[in-house]
């Protein structure tokens, strides 16, 4: 029953999730898939009534044991506003995938589990196991995981100005209840499973840290973002000059462009596009340069504008192209 519970709670904080949080990131939907389906390998496993469909509720369960660690330290990072280098999370992920790919050989080869059993107790179906080999990788790495967890909280408390330390304290409290919880099933040899009920709560907890930091922060918060974008218009094209789009209030200042075909080139038939930014475009492209390019400001409407066009990157690779505009007719008001 109380895997039916933890399934159904991790179900209701990923619909939560969802409901309030307009921009979240891969590890953060990540984590509440993966907590989602282990939790339903748990209660599946309590549910079985025969050994290949406890094995294959067994490797459902292993999503958490394996994924979540990695996934836990990296939403912790970013509470403490500390960067992982992009090549460093592939690596550490392509780590995680072949271990569990191990997992999968569970039945068929001693790898991870030398044997297995099925039985049935008061709590429900459990397998009793010996361990194989990448067994052990694999708690070598969830320790390590959490290790790092508690050594970047208590590294960001020099920090106290950029991380909050009720946040801290949660996260520490979350790491030390999960590996507690871990170790004492161990020691114990507890025929019930408590993982995914401290997961749970550490899944909450952390998402609760994540959500807050991202309501506060300057650089994240969905309505300063659209607020700031109110004010300025962005068009944007790829590298081979075709029209990828624009904002709401590019298209406002420019109606053709809501005219214009996604991927094809500028059309070249009049328009305030072809007549205020077009030239100064194309001056750009043609030079060359790394440095963004101031164009002639212009007025539409009674109202003042001064546009750069600058290189669209994606992490600092080149993606193509955008002209940025910006409203600055009080600014000039008040100078003159």
């Amino acid at each position: 029953m109380l895997y039916l519970i933890c399934f159904l709670a991790s179900v209701l904080i990923f619909l939560w999730s969802v409901a309030i949080n307009e921009n979240m990131k891969i590890n953060q939907i990540l984590l509440l898939i993966i907590t989602v389906i282990g939790n339903g390998g748990y209660y599946i496993l309590a549910s079985s009534t025969c050994l290949e469909t406890a094995i294959l509720a067994n490797k459902l369960t292993y999503l958490i044991g394996i994924f979540a660690p990695m996934l836990i330290f990296f939403n912790i990072c970013e509470i403490c506003k500390i960067k992982i280098k992009h090549f460093l999370a592939v690596a550490l992920y392509t780590v995680q995938m072949l271990l569990y790919m191990s997992v999968l050989t569970i039945g068929s080869s001693d790898l991870f589990y030398k044997t297995v059993e099925f039985h049935v107790g008061s709590y429900g179906g459990y397998l009793t196991k010996t361990y194989g080999p990448l067994h052990s990788i694999y708690l070598v790495m969830f320790i390590l995981y959490f290790g790092m967890c508690l050594w970047v909280s208590v590294y960001s408390m020099k920090n106290k100005n950029k991380v909050s330390y009720k946040n801290v304290d949660l996260i520490i409290f979350t790491s030390i209840l999960i590996i507690g919880t871990y170790f004492i099933e161990r020691v114990l040899h507890l025929k019930f499973e408590f993982v995914p009920i401290t997961f749970t709560i550490g899944l909450f907890a952390i998402l609760i840290s994540v959500t807050k930091t991202k309501q506060y922060d300057v650089e994240e918060n969905s309505d300063i973002i659209a607020t700031k974008m109110e004010g300025t218009a962005y068009i944007v094209f790829s590298k081979k000059l075709v029209y990828m789009g624009c904002n709401e209030y590019a298209g406002h200042l420019f109606p053709e462009l809501l005219e214009w075909k996604l991927e094809k080139k500028i059309p070249g038939n009049g328009g305030r596009f072809n007549t205020f930014l077009r030239q100064t475009f194309m001056k750009f492209v043609e030079s060359n340069q790394e440095h963004p390019m101031r164009g002639t400001p212009f007025s539409i409407k009674d109202r003042t504008f001064y546009y750069t066009v600058k290189h669209l990157y994606n992490r600092k690779r080149k993606m193509g192209y955008v002209i940025e505009l910006t409203d600055v007719t009080d600014v000039v008001k008040y100078d003159s």
